[in-house]
């Protein structure tokens, strides 16, 4: 019983689980990025609720006592207790016939017991019937034992094959009742003297040297003018009195004769009381019988159950009745056809008595008060179909009830079908919501449960289970035999309950935990780590003396956080105060409840993690701070303020999970390296100045990552983080965990078809890093190796197209892989500047040598052919080009041709048209521009009359000087009138 008034806390119901799903969304361009989420600190001491929707349980508050002495350092339990049934020693007795009570146990001066069982051979034909007188312990072990009818040693357990007129045969016993100092009878319905009637025998015995030794036999006469031949079905003590009701039979079924005699204790026999005849009762219905006459005397009168047979078959008619010492029995109840009634053996007074009723979906105990004008039944307690209840008073203020049920029961918080024991006091309240349970295989029905002392009582019931004994039976467990019924009660049980303490369960929860949530874990790896060192314990579970079986230690484990209603489910941390998306401390809520439904709840500091969170060697400190990206564009509106809330900044206490600054509650605890944070601001104005050109080299110096140290200073100590600020502009992709540098870039044509990958990488500067770096570890730069450029990638827009495919000029978004992650890692936003398809050939023709009789060309005509190869050429197109012819080579004067190339064609020869009288001289060709010092002159010409112009290669340049040397033809005759040479009227030519 439990000793505080508590509110209990197991209010059954469902918990509806919500998975939320993180989508880390990476922002770019000109939006700040934060890849963590801080938590609030969440107080869960009080009591809450899980698994709504599937199982509904609260979870009681904190508990902070140590209510049992010798409780370990640690450990700690709910306060109050509840009283339960306590097994202090059950035995048992197995046959191969069914066994069963039909008297109550007698208790000696010295606490030993007599009691007898009955036992009835269901394989044989007719059935036999056999009594066995068991002398015993207090604790129910058995002494001595006799067979009623022979005063010899009983039938063996396994007898099942003695016939129906055996010596042995003895049926229906009554209590033990005492006679005189030490000398004890016992009455049964038996033969005697070779007279097959059923005879009303008395057994008068004693208790000598720890024996039963039998003193006589004798046969009670019955008082005239109960009919001759009549042969007696029952015999019972009244309770409370030494007053005995027989029950006897005329012609099986004809004719009932019941009667009361009281006990004459100057005579030593007994004297008839009072017929209660059934007379007139069988022109009710026909086919009368009586059951359970007169179990309780009720002041100047005796009650019992009449119900008579009906002309339906299988339909009944159920009364209780309450006859007066003249016999008169007026109804008192007149309940249903349709709900069988049997009298309980309890009364509270003198004028009340108890019976229950089977209805259709329910089994109930009712109360009847014989001091009102018209007795009424009043219902006090309801269990489902099936089950059984007595209920006896335990002392003038509550009673105890007992009885099996055979499905959960709400009133009783019965989980299980079972046989249950419970205390209702004197309004017919619960005193317990649940005094003992036991579940168990098969069943068993109690017959007695009888105080003996200060909340000791001793036990009788038979069934078919073996799991309420304590001892096996000395003659082990035996198995039905020739059994009409395979649910032969062939198992009795007897011995001592005591009511005791049931305190709460005890629960260690352990030191704070620090979990690293950027590990990839299991449910069960999860689990594992959260339950490290809870312990549990429970005094009743673990007792042998346990009224529902001894647990173990591993039984009691698997039920630590589990839902009580339906520990299948799994363990919800949510609810209990863990959110494992968010680092922070969590006080998570660690509860048992044992077997008897008590439950101890208490909560523990779960810090979680993460790579961003730097924890002092003690123990005591953590301070997170998360690495972000910032675009270079917003650097201006960079303060330590804003990156503490960009860097999701927390610093807590692991042991209490005090929070000194975090962005929900700012104390400026944590603050910020103003010098680091003045050179990442400084960024903005340098990357300006570098204007919208591609700048690969001079852009990659500012937009890069950067160290950002964030230090907490407490009482307790201080704790240092250095979070990376990852500086970004358009041309920067974080793809989740992976930031991926790169820059604009110029790329010229004429090297797309072959330029390799690491050329591209160098040529924008491209870097990978992970978006976690942690600069303490000596994080870098992801390596090279893992990235590179795809060149044959063809999307779905022009403008992301791999190089090796480009074959004209324009800009091109490359396709940026880093592949030390899977997925592999994409950035598409650095562009290629594809340039390089025009070329320029500054040109001069000279003609050296002039003689007077040839007219001097004032122009000179070419024809520019683009070629693909020097070794092979091949023409692509041809350029006709004019220049001014000069005479004087000294004047380093060019005209510049603008040319355009072909996709792959990258060379240019330039074919001089000679006129007539002249012939070609050589030429001289440069990729820089002449100059005084280093001039075009036609000492240094090459090749001469019969030698072409070389192929001029633009692969590795895009200008070239070319000076053409011409001079007259002397191998050549001039004709008449060379001087009247004129222009063609060919017009400009224009290249």
């Amino acid at each position: 019983m439990r000793q505080k008034e508590k509110t209990k806390w197991w209010k059954y119901g469902v918990l509806v689980l919500s998975i939320l799903l993180m989508i880390l969304v990476n922002q770019k361009n000109h939006r700040i990025e934060a890849q963590t989420n801080v938590q609030k600190n969440l107080i869960k001491k009080g009591p809450i609720e899980i698994d709504e929707g599937l199982a509904k349980f609260e979870v009681p508050s904190d508990a902070n006592s140590q209510e049992e002495l010798g409780m370990p350092t640690g450990y700690v339990q709910d306060k109050g207790y509840e009283r339960v049934f306590y097994r202090e020693q059950i035995h048992s007795y197995s046959s191969q016939t069914s066994d069963r009570f039909f008297a109550s146990p007698y208790y000696l001066a010295d606490g030993h017991v007599l009691f007898t069982i009955m036992h009835r051979n269901t394989g044989a034909t007719p059935d036999i019937y056999y009594v066995s007188l068991f002398y015993a312990k207090p604790d129910g072990e058995i002494i001595d034992q006799i067979s009623v009818a022979t005063g010899g040693a009983p039938l063996s357990p396994s007898f099942n094959g003695a016939t129906a007129n055996t010596d042995h045969f003895a049926t229906t016993p009554s209590d033990v009742m005492p006679l005189a100092t030490n000398l004890y009878h016992v009455q049964y319905s038996g033969y005697a003297n070779g007279n097959r009637q059923n005879l009303w025998r008395d057994l008068e015995f004693s208790i000598e040297n720890n024996r039963i030794a039998v003193k006589n036999w004798h046969t009670i006469q019955y008082a005239p003018p109960v009919m001759k031949g009549t042969d007696l079905e029952q015999v019972h003590k009244l309770y409370g009195t030494q007053d005995i009701i027989n029950h006897g039979i005329t012609n099986r079924g004809q004719h009932n004769v019941t009667e009361v005699y009281q006990w004459d204790a100057t005579k030593n026999t007994y004297n008839r009381l009072v017929n209660l005849s059934l007379a007139g009762l069988e022109s009710e219905d026909s086919g009368t019988w009586s059951y359970d006459i007169g179990r309780i005397r009720m002041n100047d009168g005796y009650y019992g159950a009449i119900f008579t047979g009906l002309t339906s078959p299988g339909n009944y008619r159920y009364q209780i009745r309450l006859w007066d010492k003249n016999g008169n029995h007026p109804v008192i109840i007149d309940d249903s056809r349709d709900s069988p009634m049997r009298l309980s053996k309890a009364s509270a007074t003198g004028d009340a008595f108890y019976y229950t009723k089977t209805g259709p979906n329910e089994v109930s105990l009712h109360l009847v008060d014989l001091t009102e004008s018209t007795p009424r039944s009043t219902k006090i307690l309801s269990l489902p179909k099936g089950s059984t209840v007595q209920i006896e008073a335990n002392g003038a203020n509550e009673f105890v009830i007992y009885g099996s049920i055979s499905e959960p029961s709400s009133f009783l918080n019965l989980t299980t079908p079972g046989i249950f024991f419970a205390i209702l006091d004197d309004q017919y309240q619960m005193k317990e919501k649940e005094a003992g349970l036991v579940s168990m295989t098969g069943n068993f029905i109690i017959y007695s449960l009888d105080k003996i002392k200060d909340n000791h009582f001793f036990i009788t019931g038979s069934g078919t289970t073996r799991d309420l004994a304590t001892v096996p039976p000395k003659t082990g467990w035996q198995e039905t035999a020739n059994s009409k019924d395979i649910h032969v009660p062939n198992n009795a049980g007897f011995g001592s309950l005591y009511i005791g303490k049931n305190h709460f369960p005890w629960l260690h929860v352990g030191n704070p935990l620090i979990i690293n949530i950027d590990q990839q874990r299991s449910a069960a790896e999860w689990e594992s780590i959260l339950l490290n060192d809870v312990k549990v314990s429970d005094t009743y579970d673990l007792s042998p003396q346990n009224l529902t079986g001894q647990k173990t230690q591993a039984m009691l484990d698997k039920r630590i956080n589990r839902n009580p209603i339906n520990p299948s489910l799994p363990i919800a941390w949510e609810a209990l105060g863990l959110d494992k998306t968010t680092r922070g401390a969590n006080e998570v809520k660690y509860f048992m409840t044992d077997f008897t439904n008590l439950t101890t709840a208490h909560s523990r500091w779960v810090n979680k993690v993460d790579d961003a969170t730097e924890i002092t060697s003690d123990n005591k400190l953590a301070l997170a701070a998360s690495n972000f990206s910032i675009h270079v564009d917003d650097l201006n509106r960079l303060t330590a303020t804003e990156a503490k809330k960009l860097s999701d900044s927390i610093g807590w206490n692991l042991t209490n999970g005090n929070i000194f600054d975090s962005t929900e509650n700012s104390t400026n605890t944590i603050t910020v390296n103003e010098d680091e944070l003045k050179k990442i601001k400084a960024a903005k104005a340098a990357y300006d100045a570098l204007g919208s050109q591609p700048n690969a080299e001079e852009k990659a110096k500012l937009i890069k990552p950067y160290p950002l140290t964030f230090t907490m200073q407490t009482k307790d100590g201080t704790c240092e983080r250095i979070a990376t600020v990852f500086v970004t502009d358009d041309t920067t992709e974080i793809d989740q965990d992976i930031v991926i540098y790169g820059f604009d870039f110029n790329q010229s044509i004429k090297k797309v078809k072959t330029v390799q990958s690491s050329e591209i990488i160098t040529a924008s500067k491209a870097s990978a890093w992970d978006f976690k770096m942690n600069w303490k570890k000596g994080d870098t730069q992801l390596p090279d190796s893992q990235l590179s450029v795809d060149l044959t990638y063809l999307g779905a827009t022009d403008d992301v197209t791999g190089l090796n495919l480009v074959e004209q000029v324009g800009d091109y978004k490359i396709r940026l892989l880093y592949s030390g992650v899977t997925p592999t890692r994409v950035s598409q936003l650095p562009t290629a500047h594809v340039f390089g398809d025009e070329v320029t050939i500054h040109v001069r023709q000279v003609v050296l040598a002039q003689k007077d009789e040839i007219v001097v060309p004032a122009k000179g005509y070419y024809v520019f052919q683009n070629l693909n190869s020097v070794a092979t050429p091949t023409i692509h197109s041809e350029n006709n080009v004019q220049t001014q012819t000069l005479t004087d080579d000294s004047n380093q004067t060019f005209e510049s041709i603008s040319l355009k190339l072909a996709f792959d064609y990258w060379c240019y020869q330039v074919k001089p048209i000679v006129p007539e009288y002249y012939q070609y001289d050589g030429f001289v060709v440069t990729p820089k521009e002449p100059t005084s010092t280093n001039p075009h002159a036609a000492a240094n010409k090459d090749g001469n009359a019969t030698d072409p112009i070389p192929i001029l290669d633009f692969a590795d340049t895009d200008v070239y000087w070319l000076t053409i040397y011409l001079k007259p033809n002397d191998a050549q005759v001039i004709k008449p009138y060379s001087w009247d040479y004129q222009l063609n009227p060919l017009g400009e030519v224009k290249p």
